[in-house]
């Protein structure tokens, strides 16, 4: 054995390779898969993949759930990975360039996981290298090496020893035999399992002329793929000579080329335009020829949903024709039945909540999309500026704050329409900047649809950057919103690195400078009324009577008569059909009049005007109706007081001079904002030298400031005659007296109008202007008037419709604002489904921010109101502690002085020096808990403390009061016990009676 030579170790495995995985290719994984997918279901789907892969069942249960997720993953990324190679094999296998990237990815060897191969791997097991070299043996048995030691050691061997050495050695030569033999029969099974399943192999494979028939019907497809090659090759230098031919002649004509490139563009359009009209018709011919109409189509994550044209048909309803939600769905079958002549009682149509969802959500979505895409295709003119309307109204107990962008053309797109817990200017600001986002984010999202993060920032600030003006009314907390706004901005321009843009210049609504007139108008005539009666006039000196002193007699005649005759007056006490009657009768012009519900303040004007007009058809009417209630008895009243017509007929005389001209220089186009810098210049003269005046005679040839809108003011047969008899049949006390009132009501509007208007008049602000900023100032708006409409529908939605969802009430309101049916009309059947389908997807997401914005307002709300009564009760907490601290003092200086000889007699036994402290004590108490005090019950004048004899006047005036007080207590008290009931004798015999 020692001379046999070493071989090298047989890493041959036992019974399989080293790999064990028997190889296969991607596509019989993949065609395997989808065999065994009916018969299995999830992960049972891959015990057929590992039985192909080589597994043996009896590892099956080693196998996770995880290896298996694994696998199947795998063997779906493959199968999506074919599928899209399979979309260009058809062009490559046309192109005649070999095997396709499809065929080879097919044919490709199947790499399972990772974690399946380390499971394989293990049962590849090393056997002994099969080597002739004796193998050590541990045994007790002599050997040589032993039979040594023990000569060595001086011990003798006996023959026994000795043979049943020889025998051992033998044994052992005999047993490596043998494991050599078992060893070298395993190789040889093994090789000739290998022989075989290599003949099979063999035996598949196609023979000689198989492949020779392949390559030459290869070869004759890539000779007629390089010929069809040559011949496009040829075609197409043909044709790019021709082109260029084409070309040249092109730029020779540039000018009917553009006329024809334009053409082509229009062609286009209409082209595309006639396939939406052909889709259209061909799908109505489809529903008329089965007799319904197809509303659901396939959702592409799986399952139903409705058409757009359904939602879009629903949506249209809600919004533009204020259908109510429930009554959608009757309405569209009552119309298809009727009209169409189609049974629709089972066609399928959202249901209610569908319907809410989907037309609310959608119409803010495309509303304001569409005011977005408006603002930018008119703001990228330079010349128009961009000017934020804001306004903000109370409707209802609920605060709303309204924002509109207006850029120069007189129509401004509604941004927003959002109920707000407060009215202060971080409130205003924090709202303007959701707005901004909201609308940014919108339109990216259904227009563009392809936008980062990072580009809506920027378009943000872009917008506005490009921002021009604020306009709002002269409310303090509308110039912290302007400084706000400007910190905005330049807070954006520095996160995006550019350089900040100038402050926006803040401008004023004229028509609350109209507003403001009335109001300045209505405390002159309530001190013209002081001055010129002697004692209370009208319905004010009727028994019983107690009419508001906050209100003017001249306001409340005129308010109590539109309550009473108006048709949309008072339900209880009016009578505006039974005076519409008698005016018919009398062959009498119908009641011009103007309810104050949908008004402002200024209504006054004219409505005083037309109430001096029809004064004696008014008092007529009240002679022969009979004045059944208080309200009429008291217009009959207020009418014949000649002191309340007259102020009536100087509203009027004010109404035609100078109101009427200051809407008629509002309302035209023509009328920029700086050409009202004179105007309002001329108003103030105007007024000014009214008041001045020694003496005002009316007339019909008096002249306002604005004597060339006479004719434009006085259009209207009806204001003529009114405006003759104001100026006419006047006597010489009516003429004073209506003088009067005009010279004091000047002076009140001309103190208002110099402080609301200083901005135009000489040395203001629109007076300082730089000729860029002068002429983007030009065509800026001139009011508010656009978001008072916006609130005009708000009040109509919140009278007709009190409970809406905030989300609902804006989109109601923004939808009919924005002309958002018009925008969608514009376009294309294609833009249109697009953009309802990209709209449709961000549903889910707007009714999410709706409600969390709704409930984030509700706990503001309670926020606020804790805030309120923790004040409240820290103030009564205080007043407390302020009346025990009094109290101390009191106590001090004989406690509390109840009469006046009481209080005599108490500073009779204190010193001099401690009258003071003690007579202010008295004092404070009465302030902090009597409400009938003295007009003078002050501790100090001018900024000069009053003496002691002052104070101990005032307090004796104070106790005065409470001895009357409490004498006329005395005098008015009931006689029925504290508890308010009868004693029980005489409840008893009212019960028996």
């Amino acid at each position: 054995t020692s001379s046999t030579p070493k071989t090298k170790p047989n890493l041959r495995l036992r019974g399989r390779s080293r790999s064990s995985i028997r190889p296969v290719t991607n596509g019989q994984v993949i065609t395997h898969l989808k065999s065994s997918s009916q018969a299995h279901t999830g992960l049972d789907k891959a015990q057929p993949i590992l039985k192909l892969v080589g597994l043996p069942s009896h590892l099956m249960e080693f196998v996770s759930d995880n290896l298996k997720k694994a696998l199947l993953k795998r063997i779906k990324d493959l199968e999506r990975e074919a599928q899209i190679l399979l979309k260009s094999h058809t062009r490559e296998a046309a192109s005649g360039d070999g095997i396709s990237t499809y065929e080879a990815h097919l044919a490709r060897e199947f790499e399972p996981p990772a974690a399946l191969q380390q499971l394989l791997n293990p049962m590849a097991m090393p056997i002994v290298p099969l080597s002739t070299s004796p193998m050590p043996m541990a045994s007790n048995s002599p050997t040589p090496a032993r039979l040594d030691q023990s000569k060595q050691s001086g011990m003798s061997v006996s023959v026994e020893e000795k043979i049943g050495i020889e025998a051992a050695i033998v044994d052992l030569r005999v047993h490596k035999a043998k494991a050599k033999v078992a060893q070298l029969k395993a190789a040889l099974a093994e090789q000739k399992a290998e022989v075989r399943r290599l003949r099979a192999k063999l035996a598949k494979r196609p023979e000689i002329r198989v492949w020779n028939q392949r390559l030459r019907r290869l070869q004759g497809r890539y000779d007629k793929l390089r010929a069809e090659h040559a011949k496009r090759q040829a075609f197409a230098s043909s044709a790019s000579r021709r082109r260029d031919l084409r070309l040249r002649r092109a730029n020779s004509r540039s000018k009917s080329s553009q006329l024809a490139t334009e053409r082509v563009k229009e062609l286009r359009a209409d082209t595309r335009s006639l396939h939406g009209l052909i889709c259209e018709a061909n799908e109505k011919l489809q529903q008329q020829s089965v007799g319904s109409i197809i509303t659901k189509t396939s959702r592409p994550s799986g399952g139903q949903q409705y058409t757009n044209q359904v939602i879009s048909t629903c949506m249209h309803l809600v919004l533009d024709c204020h259908v109510p939600v429930q009554h959608v769905k009757p309405a569209i079958r009552r119309v298809l039945t009727d009209l169409v002549g189609i049974d629709a009682g089972n066609l399928a149509l959202p249901s209610r909540s569908q319907v809410s969802a989907l037309s609310y959500s959608l119409g803010s979505c495309l509303a304001k999309a569409s005011a977005m895409e408006k603002l930018l295709h008119q703001g990228a003119k330079e010349d128009r500026p961009i000017t934020i309307l804001h306004d903000a109204t109370s409707k209802k107990g609920r605060h709303y704050a309204a924002y509109q962008v207006d850029t120069g053309d007189s129509r401004p797109m509604a941004v927003s329409l959002r109920e707000v817990e407060g009215g202060t200017a971080n409130i205003y600001a924090r709202e303007l900047d959701y707005s901004v986002e909201e609308l940014v984010d919108l339109f990216c999202s259904v227009v563009l649809a392809h936008s980062s993060d990072e580009e809506r920032r920027r378009l943000k600030c872009n917008l506005l950057a490009r921002v021009n003006f604020l306009m709002t009314d002269r409310h303090v907390v509308n110039k912290c919103l302007n400084v706000l706004l400007n910190e905005m901005r330049q807070e954006l321009a520095t996160q995006q690195g550019v350089n900040p843009p100038p402050p926006v210049t803040a401008l004023f609504c004229g028509m609350h400078v109209i507003v403001n007139l009335a109001a300045a108008a209505e405390a002159a005539l309530r001190e013209w009324e002081t001055c010129m009666a002697a004692e209370a006039v009208g319905s004010a000196a009727l028994p019983g009577f107690r009419p508001s002193q906050a209100e003017s007699g001249t306001q409340r005649l005129i308010r109590t008569v539109c309550k009473a005759f108006h048709a949309l007056g008072s339900e209880q006490c009016g009578v505006a059909i039974p005076l519409q009657t008698y005016l018919e009768s009398k062959g009498a012009p119908s009641l011009r009049l103007d309810d104050f519900r949908g008004n402002r303040a200024y209504i006054t004007f004219p409505n005083g005007g037309n109430i001096f007009w029809q004064r004696d058809r008014l008092s007529e009417f009240l002679a022969e109706y009979t004045c059944s209630n208080r309200l009429l008895i008291a217009v009959q009243a207020d009418l014949a007081s000649d002191l309340l017509l007259s102020g009536c007929r100087a509203l009027g005389i004010a109404d035609v001079l100078l109101i009427r001209p200051l809407w008629v220089l509002l309302r035209c186009r023509d009328v920029t904002l700086t050409d009202m810098n004179e105007r309002y210049e001329r108003a103030c003269n105007w007024l000014r030298q009214l008041s001045s005046s020694e003496g005002v005679t009316v007339a019909s040839s008096m002249i306002g400031p604005f004597p060339e809108l006479a004719q434009t003011v006085l259009r209207d047969i009806q204001l003529q005659d009114i405006w003759a008899a104001l100026t006419s049949e006047l006597t010489a006390l009516e003429n004073e007296i209506v003088g009067q009132a005009l010279q004091i009501m000047a002076t009140h509007m001309l103190v208002l109008l110099e402080r609301e208007v200083r901005d135009h008049l000489p040395g203001g602000t629109l007076r300082q202007l730089t000729p860029e900023v002068a002429q983007l100032v030009s065509s800026a708006p001139k009011d508010n008037v656009a978001v008072e409409r916006g609130f005009g529908m708000l009040d109509k939605c919140v009278a007709d419709r009190p409970n809406m969802r905030p989300l609902a009430r804006e989109s109601l309101v923004l939808f009919g604002y924005n002309c958002t049916s018009e925008w969608l009309a514009d376009k294309t059947e294609r833009e249109k489904d697009l953009l309802l389908t990209r709209a449709r997807k961000l549903v889910p997401q707007l009714e999410k921010r709706g409600k969390e914005s709704a409930d984030a307002l509700r706990s503001c709300r309670q926020e606020i109101l804790r805030a309120k009564l923790a004040e409240k009760q820290r103030k009564k907490d205080s007043n407390a502690e302020s009346i025990r601290s009094i109290l101390r003092v009191i106590e001090a200086y004989g406690g509390l002085w109840p009469t006046i000889s009481r209080m005599d007699a108490v500073l009779h036994q204190l010193a001099p020096d401690q009258h003071e402290k003690a007579i202010k004590a008295q004092l404070q108490l009465h302030k902090a808990t009597s409400t009938t005090r003295p007009a003078c019950s002050t501790f100090s004048a001018a900024g000069v403390k009053r003496s002691v004899p002052q104070l101990r006047s005032q307090l004796r005036e104070v106790l005065q009061i409470v001895e009357l007080q409490d004498q006329q207590k005395g005098a008015d008290a009931p006689t029925v016990p504290p508890s308010g009931l009868l004693d029980a004798r005489e409840r008893k015999e009212r019960i028996s009676t």
